[in-house]
């Protein structure tokens, strides 16, 4: 019995220390304001500047593009779920770089809510 009861304790133990608690998550953060040209020429990357709104505990991580010349660009964080977060909000511009390989009209949806895009349209010559 006092073997049977060591060895669900320690049982207990290594399921308990294994399952570590992660304190970081990504998720999605919206974007509230595009800066970008109008136009610009076929294999020149061009720059957009983009401005989130970011709380203590999130950090921006990346952003991610879907399709060619209607691109639906969506923003990344990590946030930081272990810590005792301050309530700043901060503004911060990152830089979304735009490559076109083909002339024509690029149609740019920055998700700016959980169903509103902000577009811009690029004309690539």
């Amino acid at each position: 019995m006092r073997y049977f009861l060591s060895l669900l304790l320690t049982c207990i133990i290594s399921l308990s220390c294994s399952k570590e608690k992660s304190c970081k998550k990504t998720a999605s953060t919206y974007i509230y304001e595009v800066n970008s040209p109008e136009e610009t020429t076929v294999n020149q990357l061009t720059n957009l500047d983009l401005s989130l709104i970011l709380n203590g505990c999130d950090y921006f991580y990346k952003l991610e593009s879907k399709g060619e010349f209607e691109r639906e660009i969506t923003a990344k964080i990590t946030q930081e779920t272990c810590l005792y977060c301050t309530t700043s909000i901060t503004e911060t511009i990152v830089t979304y770089s735009f490559l076109a390989k083909k002339p024509g009209t690029y149609i740019l949806k920055f998700k700016s809510s959980s169903n509103t895009h902000i577009e811009k349209q690029i004309v690539v010559k």
